[in-house]
């Protein structure tokens, strides 16, 4: 029995020696993941609200994605519009989309659900899963309840914000100017427009995860629409030329503020 302990150990040391490099695979792998180091922004003005984020998706330190989708609309009937605004890991964020949206869209017990509802239901979602990587703004428009603006933590935890809400990377480099510039008096629309492609494109100048263009959905009365900011020229991104001449980029969802499409609902 003594002179068989070496060998025995010799056969853990081999087991543990092809066993091991499966983990470290495994764990790269995982700090590889598909992230969005992002700036999502919302924001209520006088008609409605307004989000916009950052188009940057980054798979570790490559940037995968440069014109990414981050403001997902998860339901819309009407004059009620409501939109996830997703930080965190991308495959987590876009199955809640789809999740919240599918839910919602095939709910047969009421005939229009409100912004609260679907973001308590997002908060019990992730609360029932702390594996999702998820920083979440659930923002709508209801005419009974006006523009609805609601973060929601990784850990499940939902705060309703009053005026405006920042998450992602890039939101920690814009939230004294928000403080300073989102008074309790609320915007004109434009303005509020201008403000948030603002902070959106502040942030992109700092942080790193954050870049692209800045996309803004306008919710109201009259339904939601969408527009793409491209950043300023002085900026120094190097993405800041006309949106048609980069690479990737689907040129017939671009508009300029001054060229805004027709709301979509009502």
């Amino acid at each position: 029995m003594v002179e068989g302990r070496p060998q025995l150990h010799l056969f853990y040391l081999f087991l543990l020696l092809l066993v091991w490099p499966n983990v470290v695979i495994a764990n790269n792998n995982k700090n590889d993941e598909v992230r969005m180091g992002t700036t999502i922004v919302a924001l209520k003005c006088q008609d409605g609200v307004i989000v916009g984020a950052d188009t940057r998706t980054s798979t570790g330190s490559m940037v995968s994605n440069r014109f990414a989708h981050k403001l997902s609309m998860i339901y819309q009937q009407g004059p009620v519009s409501c939109v996830l605004c997703r930080s965190g890991s991308a495959a987590d964020t876009q199955f809640l989309a789809d999740h919240a949206r599918w839910t919602f869209d095939n709910d047969a017990t009421t005939d229009r659900v409100s912004v609260t509802q679907m973001a308590q239901w997002l908060k019990c979602v992730i609360r029932g899963n702390p594996r999702y990587s998820a920083s979440l703004l659930c923002v709508g428009y209801d005419p009974n309840t006006q523009g609805k603006i609601y973060s929601i933590a990784q850990s499940g935890a939902m705060m309703e914000e009053p005026i405006y809400a920042a998450a992602g990377s890039g939101s920690t480099y814009i939230l004294g100017l928000m403080d300073e510039a989102c008074r309790p008096q609320l915007l004109k629309e434009q303005d509020a427009i201008d403000l948030v492609a603002k902070l959106v494109h502040g942030a992109m100048a700092r942080d790193g995860s954050s870049g692209g263009m800045a996309r803004i959905t306008i919710m109201n009365q009259r339904g939601y629409k969408e527009i793409v900011v491209p950043p300023p020229q002085e900026g120094g991104d190097t993405s800041a030329e006309s949106p048609t001449q980069l690479k990737g980029f689907q040129a017939a969802a671009t508009t300029r503020l001054n060229t805004s499409p027709a709301f979509v609902g009502k």
